[in-house]
């Protein structure tokens, strides 16, 4: 499932480099992040302490979510979109998994995936992920709400 994970980003950076300025501007399918922001968002692991992330977690009173909106935004507007391509394809092969209990790769590829296709249905790419990935990113989402948003988010 690794190669699958490092596949994706390579494939993902491959396709960010195709992108106009308008593009990285794009409204992401992702509602708190326009293209830019969603790619930002692939590479916190490896940008991103954890020291950071918990401030930020203190400030929005312990919010997952908008403290990862936070650090992402920031991240996005620190880097270039050459750095943000870069870092994507420097850390393909990397194994990173979230400090959280039971999250491991299925997870990750999960995220891949799905802020991916949120970017190409922005910017009007087709997926280019194979099916056969887009089962086992699916297959390790255990919370069936989430399941189906990201479903509908690959389109399938």
């Amino acid at each position: 499932m690794w190669d699958a994970v490092a596949a994706e980003r390579r494939r993902l950076a491959d396709e960010l480099e195709t992108l106009t300025d308008d593009q990285w501007q794009a409204q992401s399918q992702c509602d708190a992040w326009n293209v830019r922001q969603a790619a930002a968002h692939l590479i916190t692991p490896w940008e991103v302490s954890n020291g950071t992330l918990f401030k930020a977690m203190l400030k929005n009173r312990f919010s997952f979510d908008r403290a990862m909106v936070e650090v992402t935004n920031d991240l996005a507007e620190r880097l270039t979109t050459d750095e943000i391509i870069q870092k994507l394809r420097d850390n393909a092969e990397d194994r990173w998994t979230p400090p959280i209990p039971g999250a491991g790769v299925e997870v990750v590829l999960s995220e891949v995936v799905v802020h991916a296709q949120d970017i190409r249905n922005a910017v009007g790419l087709p997926c280019s992920t194979p099916d056969e990935t887009i089962e086992m990113a699916l297959s390790g989402i255990k919370k069936e709400s989430v399941a189906a948003d990201y479903r509908r988010r690959i389109g399938g």
